[in-house]
């Protein structure tokens, strides 16, 4: 987590998320827990940006950087409306 004042492209973020999937990121034990997790993952502050990464667990995902509020009802909207592209619809 950035203190603020973190610098990042979409394309360093996209090779993160590509990194975590691969299970290239981190020790084995903690790889386990992100490779081909199927679900929707917010994290973010008011300070930075919101990320927003949903995965189907089988290779279909979608990576979002908002600078916007992450939590008004407009984004959760927009991330329900990401997941239903993506989840089966009993996951989202």
């Amino acid at each position: 987590m950035g203190s603020g004042g973190m610098y990042s492209t979409l394309d360093d973020m996209n090779r993160y998320y590509q990194a975590l999937e691969a299970g290239s990121l981190f020790a084995t034990d903690h790889a386990r827990a992100w490779q081909r997790k199927a679900g929707v993952d917010v994290g973010g502050s008011d300070r930075g940006y919101f990320i927003v990464h949903v995965s189907d667990g089988r290779g279909s995902s979608v990576l979002m950087l908002s600078n916007s509020e992450g939590r008004s009802a407009q984004m959760r909207q927009l991330v329900q409306a990401l997941a239903n592209l993506v989840l089966p619809k009993q996951e989202s």
